[in-house]
């Protein structure tokens, strides 16, 4: 049985079962509210030309030579580079560096779950030469 405790004279707020908040989208609300502040102060220059894929479904990873990894992405898309206008669904990582080892493990878990995630790109194909390179992205569970 749960127990609301509240200050005098307050109505309780109550959520539907569904809206309860959980652990995860609480720190996932925190790290939205410290996360623009940051980019602004420490590199909003890095991410102005980057391409965005909202809510996203991941399918069709290809696993590359040297530890490329593609993956492609669903949703709408917002300011391609020039570099990725042949392939703008198509992101990729490299999974030899210490971010590319970090990221594969979500966007493989993303891709497993069928859960859509939200990718942010660098705005560049540094990683493979027609696709934007993943700056960061998280799981939208």
């Amino acid at each position: 049985m749960r127990r609301i405790v509240r200050a005098p004279g307050v109505a309780p707020l109550r959520l539907a079962a569904s809206k309860q908040p959980s652990a995860l989208s609480s720190c996932a609300s925190v790290g939205i509210r410290w996360l623009a502040p940051v980019v602004l102060m420490f590199g909003a220059g890095n991410l102005t030309h980057a391409g965005v894929a909202w809510q996203g479904a991941i399918y069709d990873p290809h696993f590359m030579q040297g530890g490329i990894v593609l993956i492609y992405a669903t949703g709408n898309r917002a300011d391609i580079p020039a570099c990725s206008t042949a392939q703008p669904a198509r992101f990729a990582i490299d999974s030899g560096t210490t971010q590319g080892k970090a990221q594969l493990p979500g966007l493989l878990t993303a891709f497993a779950t069928k859960q859509p995630a939200v990718i942010v790109g660098a705005g560049n194909c540094s990683v493979y030469g027609d696709s934007e390179t993943i700056a960061y992205f998280y799981i939208d569970a």
